[in-house]
């Protein structure tokens, strides 16, 4: 059994249908449908694919935002996750490596097993996905900067077939077909130094999230972008209904977050200065706070106690939503009227002193999509985006199908992306390791060994008179998943 994972990075669930995307649409037919699947907090990329291939939360892999203050790394600047040479910094000087708990692409080494990654996103990316694979020889690549992948040997023979992908562009038509070819008519031919195709396959896309940020959920550009990215699909597809089904390949279709749309613009960083507090650019001066600004703010402090006089601050403003600090309880944090960052499993040492999640509203925007959020910084009105905890952004996509799945069934019950190594593993006889935070998806299973668990609702509400914020959570089993916070109006 081997499995093959595709990834749209960004697309919120709802816009397969069979007019935009009907090739993604036409694989819904035949597979198992998540329907309340979730992703982790912060609902960033670079949170949650090391989510994907850890079976784990922020907490416990430790990649607790797409860049975020680590006292290891230089302090004038921010860890940046997007950049290869700052995860090999961090693999290099932290005793458990990139992550706090194992990778998939580790288990699967260590068990004589291999995992490819092919990536449109950038050389960051393809490393979360799979740091250890320079140590097992697996094949790791951005088609972007393929001087990065390796093994170099196996690398320099896919650009010498297939040539360099050429000059990145949004939308990101170029990306998808080269991964698209490269995984048809190298890893599924058996070309591979290893002569198979892989136990396991990721072939991410950088569509639509690349066209949803710079261009709106809806605009003309990001739905070319999905058409083409479902066109991509569809070729895989032709692929394991002529060939891959029989020989035993499951067909994985993901998400790793949605967005919601930017209305109202924000400067924290400046409300901060007007509440009479100094905003620097790192830990390194001698200011009260670093901020690296976004809808998802993360606010390190020179000293601790600052904290219960700048979420105060904050939570005057109109334009915050909801406001997390280190623990107090499981539930509330060490400041009155913020939630505990342990109740959104982000409580790493790396974390902040103060997650500030800008507002969110469950409006429509100009192109009937609900969800819409004040912003910071990036790109401006109109602009997809993501990050916090609206359910919306929460709710991204799993279809699985082949002989290991149930086959057109839609699972109404909840299921997040920390489930999805977990189930692969058990379909290769293999067990995920115990610090994983995810579950096998037995409801999924087309001879499932055990009964899924019986989800449990849990709401969650605190704050002060003037600012008051909710959070809901679904437990089943040794899986939570995050099912939407706001502030309370």
């Amino acid at each position: 059994m081997k499995f093959v994972i595709v990834g749209f990075d960004g697309l919120r669930p709802e816009m397969i249908t069979a007019e935009r995307m009907p090739h993604l649409h036409r694989f819904t037919r035949r597979a198992v449908v998540a329907q309340e699947h979730r992703c982790c907090f912060p609902s960033e990329t670079y949170v949650n694919l090391p989510s994907l291939v850890t079976g784990s939360n922020a907490s416990g892999h430790g990649l607790v935002g797409n860049s975020f203050h680590d006292p290891l790394f230089d302090k004038s600047m921010a860890f940046d996750c997007e950049n290869v040479a700052h995860m090999n910094f961090r693999k290099a000087k932290r005793a458990g490596g990139v992550y706090d708990v194992p990778s998939l692409g580790e288990v699967l080494g260590r068990a004589g097993h291999h995992l490819a990654v092919l990536t449109a996103n950038s050389d960051g990316c393809a490393y979360q996905k799979h740091h250890a694979g320079p140590d097992y020889g697996h094949l790791v690549l951005s088609c972007w900067t393929p001087e990065t992948g390796t093994p170099s040997d196996e690398v320099a023979r896919i650009v010498e077939r297939f040539g360099p992908a050429g000059q990145y562009q949004a939308p990101d038509l170029i990306g998808a077909t080269y991964l698209t070819d490269v995984f048809l008519d190298h890893l599924a031919q058996g070309k591979l130094a290893s002569g198979s195709l892989p136990e396991v396959t990721i072939v991410w896309y950088a569509e639509p999230d690349t066209s949803y940020h710079k261009f709106g959920l809806g605009s003309p550009e990001a739905l070319n972008a999905l058409a083409d990215a479902d066109n991509q699909f569809g070729r895989i597809l032709d692929w394991w209904e002529r060939q891959g089904a029989e020989e035993e390949v499951q067909l994985i279709a993901v998400s790793d977050h949605a967005h919601i749309t930017q209305a109202e613009p924000f400067d924290l960083r400046q409300a901060l200065r007007d509440a009479g507090f100094s905003v620097g650019e790192s830990l390194a001066d001698d200011r009260d706070i670093l901020v690296l600004p976004g809808y998802c703010a993360r606010l390190y402090l020179r000293e601790p106690a600052l904290a219960k006089r700048v979420a105060p601050a904050l939570m005057e403003r109109e334009e915050i939503g909801m406001l997390f600090s280190h623990p107090r309880n499981e539930v509330e944090g060490l400041v009155e009227g913020c939630f505990s960052a342990s109740l959104v499993f982000a409580d790493h040492s790396d974390a902040p002193d103060l997650y500030a999640i800008l507002r969110t509203s469950n409006e429509t925007d100009v192109w009937n999509l609900e969800g819409t959020c004040t912003f910071d910084a990036y790109y401006g009105p109109g602009s997809g985006m993501h990050g916090g905890l609206h359910k919306k952004e929460l709710s991204n996509m799993l279809i699985a199908a082949g002989s290991f799945f149930r086959e057109d069934v839609g699972l109404k019950e909840h299921t997040g992306i920390v489930d999805i190594a977990p189930t692969l593993l058990n379909g290769l006889g293999l067990a995920a390791p115990a610090a994983w935070h995810g579950r096998v998806l037995q409801e999924a299973l087309s001879k499932a060994t055990e009964a899924a668990p019986e989800p449990q609702v849990v709401h969650f509400e605190t704050g002060t008179s003037a600012f008051r914020q909710s959070l809901s959570r679904v437990v089943r089993g040794p899986a939570c998943y995050l099912d939407g916070g706001e502030r309370v109006t």
